[in-house]
């Protein structure tokens, strides 16, 4: 492992990747999320950009928010390169949001 851009410990470029096709489930941190499953990350849009071409799959994977409750915002804005979430896990609740409701 490795300290990333961001200071996150990151796999070294020797380790095995696992391509996004490849993938069932995706943990992915917040900064602020809706009940709509619109999120706000870090600002380096590697979650849109890595499942930006869902057309070469059946089924893309379950893209799952992980958060604390007072990180829920009303609206946030959004473009159409953004992924939604499909549920948001918090310390209180889990929100069902997104297509796969």
């Amino acid at each position: 492992m490795r300290r990333g851009g961001f200071n996150f410990l990151e796999p070294l470029p020797a380790s095995p990747s696992y391509p996004s096709l490849e993938m069932d489930l995706v943990l992915t941190p917040l900064v602020g999320f809706t009940r709509q499953g619109e999120r706000l990350g870090m600002g380096g849009g590697f979650y849109d950009r890595c499942f930006a071409d869902d057309r070469l799959r059946r089924q893309r994977p379950t893209l799952l928010g992980l958060a604390h409750s007072f990180q829920q915002v009303e609206t946030l804005p959004t473009l159409p390169h953004d992924r939604q979430l499909d549920a948001v896990v918090t310390d209180c609740e889990l929100w069902m949001c997104g297509s796969r409701r």
